[in-house]
């Protein structure tokens, strides 16, 4: 975390970058790593040793695609765990050093001849992040294209604001056609310049360019609805939104008939320099990004894959860039975020800088202490994963990564809303054990050989 070490801003007004970074296209991998979640090698319609072509998909029919992003021969299929803690089969594909392109269809070029089914499939054939929900026939109330990036220090959809309204109507009409979505709309920065030409039928919506208004759950709200996202409990939301970089990539990708192979990644080094935008193969190893930059990781130092805020660290160099990939951040180890398990001093500074209005300081101990019944009571799936609660907190309390645990265990496993909690740690207190009954309400239970307190 530490942003201040990265950006110099206190919370809770951090900036977003106002100024767009040019792009350096970096060459073929040596190796791509794709990553394929809940589905076993088994399943996949390749082995190791096959060949692949740039553009293929590798997932079994129904499955979220999984797209070769270079041409060459599968090295090792093998089972991992992803940095949300879920199960996924890793590809790992030894580079040719030549793309041979394979298409997964015909290109479209004319939104309203093709049937909305059509645009679906060809959408879905991109290999593009947040588009998955859409396999399901999931309904979609609204659309959104996004000109905020994700967070502060990142400048791949800055970047984008230059490209006219003109081609931001056409992503737009793609989408509402291919979802039949009531009504779409452009979320574009305050400190932007106006974006004359707009047609009448999208709605512009001036967002304040900071942290966390550009964040796709609150865009969503903000536009009357909920983020539509595939989580382990279902499908939620019946909100769409895409920044304006993968809207472009879908445009593109659905009139050439091709995938997306490639992303944009805005690096962070540790010493302050301003992002640098890079355009890498997705799957291409972190290290490749480094070299590029001539950095190199230091011990008790960290490699953030994502936001500082709501990014996922690295174990190692060799962590592959992945589709959702828009910050890459190498912090010095002084610049680390050390957490601690400090008990919460009830100031209230993360209930104050939530932009959903939880009861942060209750649900982080709550989640601490395995009481999701509790957490689903105070409507712990509402947390958009900000991670303003945890820079704030004068504790150094972790308290986003147990919101974050605690929505996964309730999506994941439904009974733990009601269950019964079991007393944890050596017992030696019997009913009345305080890890248990922590913020507990109800009326205290009576010890035998007590009487009942009036």
């Amino acid at each position: 975390m530490g942003l201040r070490s990265f950006f110099g801003f206190l919370p809770p007004r951090l900036a977003y970058t106002r100024q767009a970074s040019d792009f350096e296209a970096l060459p073929l991998p040596d190796q791509a790593t794709l990553l394929l979640r809940s589905v076993p090698p088994d399943a996949l319609a390749i082995a190791v040793g096959a060949a692949v072509r740039t553009g293929q998909n590798l997932a079994p029919a129904g499955a979220e695609a999984v797209v070769a992003t270079v041409t060459g021969r599968v090295s090792r299929l093998t089972s991992v765990t992803d940095a949300d803690g879920c199960p996924a089969t890793a590809v790992v594909i030894e580079t040719s050093g030549v793309d041979d392109h394979a298409e997964f269809g015909a290109p479209i070029v004319d939104w309203e001849a093709a049937e909305p089914s059509a645009l679906r499939q060809a959408l879905l054939q991109t290999g593009l992040p947040g588009l998955d929900a859409l396999r399901i026939g999931a309904r979609v109330a609204t659309v959104i294209a996004s000109g905020l990036d994700e967070a502060p220090g990142c400048s791949t959809v800055r970047a984008q604001l230059g490209v006219g309204a003109e081609s931001i109507a056409d992503g737009l009409r793609l989408l509402q056609r291919a979802t039949g979505a009531d009504q779409v709309v452009l979320a574009w920065p305050a400190d932007g310049a106006a974006l004359a030409g707009l047609p009448r039928e999208i709605r512009c919506e001036r967002v304040p360019p900071f942290y966390p208004h550009g964040l796709p759950e609150l865009l969503a709200v903000r536009c009357g609805g909920w983020l539509l996202q595939c989580t382990p409990g279902g499908v939620f939301g019946d909100t769409l939104v895409l920044d304006l970089a993968t809207l472009a990539a879908a445009v593109a990708c659905v009139r050439s008939g091709r995938s997306q192979i490639d992303t944009t990644v805005s690096c962070l080094g540790p010493n302050g320099q301003p992002p640098r935008n890079l355009r890498v193969r997705i799957g291409a190893p972190a290290a490749q990004l480094l070299a590029h930059l001539g950095l190199q990781p230091q011990a008790g130092g960290k490699l953030i894959l994502g936001s500082p805020l709501r990014g996922a660290a690295a174990a190692d160099p060799t962590a592959p860039i992945r589709p959702h990939t828009r910050q890459l951040i190498l912090q010095a180890p002084n610049q680390v975020h050390r957490f601690q398990r400090t008990a919460c001093t009830n100031c209230g500074k993360c209930n104050q800088v939530c932009p959903v209005g939880l009861e942060v300081n209750l649900l982080g101990r709550y989640a601490e202490y395995d009481r999701y019944d509790r957490c689903a009571d105070l409507a712990v799936e509402r947390c958009v994963d900000c991670g303003l609660c945890a820079y704030v907190c004068p504790a150094h309390r972790p308290l986003a990564q147990l919101m974050a645990h605690a929505k996964q265990t309730l999506w994941r496993s439904p009974d733990k809303r009601q269950a019964a909690p079991e007393a944890p740690g050596c017992n030696a207190c019997g009913p009345t054990c305080p890890a248990v009954r922590l913020f507990d309400l109800g009326a205290e239970p009576v010890a035998s050989g007590e009487k009942e307190r009036s």
